[in-house]
């Protein structure tokens, strides 16, 4: 069922004369664990997947098409004469293993997921190699020639070369739709790189939905009332999004050797059954769920053709990393 409203809560206290009517308004939001139904939470999962497509699926994705662009460019480069070195491919970093601010905000899972990744002992590995190679001196990579960045970006004097966006704040950012970079843009999404890189600005982004959901009069209602129960359970969070700090902070001391992967588990596992507790007795589970929903409808109301669009430019990029991989 829905939380209640606090237009609706509020005409109850200046409607009511007695004590109870009053110590009733001030009690708080309502406790509800409607955002773990079924329905509820499907919905949320079906919204991050039409706003964050294919991310959402494996975080993995990221890496790999950033990987992808990276050896088209690196082919684009060398047909033109040019002798470069092998392309710097990246690997996942520590933070792709802790969850992102919308699953802190809008689930409440039996765990995070860290340990489940470190308990294979090749995540943890290839983290350690990853600190490790991070902790060097000297990794600027060397060898290329003068006219590199010209040949992979274009002319920084051609317009056409460079997409210019507005963002907040009135500033602007410039992106490369020319040179190896717009080609490999091209070949990956199967459309102009001027295409794509506009679709990509113009499609309704997770972080900016969640930021809308999240300022909702029900939700900042109840997000200090869940602040205040997970104190008593010895967390200090003003939020959900804060307690990535603690996951990131454990994820790092099993990777430093400070700490098993077990106790993180334990950890991880005790933070979970009291995210859960606190956003149901406060209501910001559901609070959270519901206005992340209603928020996402409206912006991928807005911009359906782009939305479509640019999944099925992802769609060609899939298509494209699985004939590589």
């Amino acid at each position: 069922m829905p939380v209640t409203s606090l237009r609706r809560a509020g005409a109850v206290c200046l409607t009511g004369a007695l004590v109870a009517a009053v110590a009733a308004c001030g009690s708080g939001p309502t406790p509800s664990d409607d955002y773990l139904s079924g329905a509820l939470a499907q919905q949320v999962t079906q919204r991050i997947h039409d706003l964050d497509y294919p991310y959402d699926e494996q975080s993995s994705f990221g890496f790999q098409m950033g990987n992808l662009q990276t050896q088209l460019i690196h082919d684009c480069v060398e047909a033109t004469g040019l002798k470069v070195p092998p392309p710097d491919l990246t690997q996942p970093d520590p933070a792709s293993y802790v969850p992102d601010v919308a699953t802190l905000w809008l689930t409440a899972p039996r765990d995070f997921g860290v340990a489940r990744s470190l308990s294979d002992p090749t995540v943890l590995a290839s983290l350690r190699a990853a600190m490790a190679g991070e902790s060097k001196d000297g990794s600027t990579h060397t060898g290329y020639p003068d006219d590199y960045d010209t040949v992979v970006y274009g002319s920084t004097d051609d317009p056409k070369d460079w997409l210019t966006f507005s963002i907040g704040d009135g500033g602007e950012v410039q992106v490369p739709v020319g040179g190896c970079f717009g080609q490999a843009t091209q070949q990956m999404y199967g459309v102009p790189a001027v295409d794509y890189e506009r679709a990509r600005h113009e499609m309704p982004k997770v972080a900016d939905v969640l930021a809308e959901a999240v300022s909702s009069k029900k939700v900042r209602s109840a997000v200090g009332a869940w602040s205040s129960c997970m104190k008593k359970k010895s967390y200090t969070a003003k939020d959900p999004s804060e307690l990535g700090q603690s996951l990131s902070d454990w994820l790092t001391g099993a990777v430093d050797g400070k700490m098993t992967v077990q106790q993180v588990q334990a950890k991880e596992a005790a933070l979970a059954v009291a995210d859960k507790d606190c956003k149901t007795s406060s209501g910001l589970g559901t609070a959270a769920d519901e206005s992340f929903v209603d928020a996402a409808d409206k912006a991928l109301n807005s911009k359906q053709g782009v939305v479509s669009a640019y999944r099925e430019m992802n769609d060609h990029a899939l298509k494209l990393l699985a004939k590589r991989s």
